[in-house]
């Protein structure tokens, strides 16, 4: 393995899109595969706002409901 490519075989999830009004926001899917041998895989905001809500509101709220919500992104992905 080239040692620039240790991300070489791995997937990256993106969740939604970039805003607008964000400068160099744009994301070649392509580029990065050849580049650092990763592939990127494109997760819908939609996807992942509705499982968010299907997580219980606790006192921890925000940060665990987020992270239960990306950790079963991940696992269907």
């Amino acid at each position: 393995m080239h040692p620039g490519r240790i991300l070489e075989g791995e997937r990256l999830g993106v969740v939604g899109k970039p805003s607008d009004w964000l400068i160099s926001s744009d994301v070649d899917f392509a580029k990065a595969k050849d580049v650092l041998g990763l592939e990127l895989v494109d997760i819908p905001m939609d996807e992942f706002l509705a499982i968010e809500k299907e997580q219980p509101a606790t006192a921890i709220n925000g940060s665990m409901r987020i992270y239960a919500a990306l950790r079963s992104i991940i696992v269907k992905h």
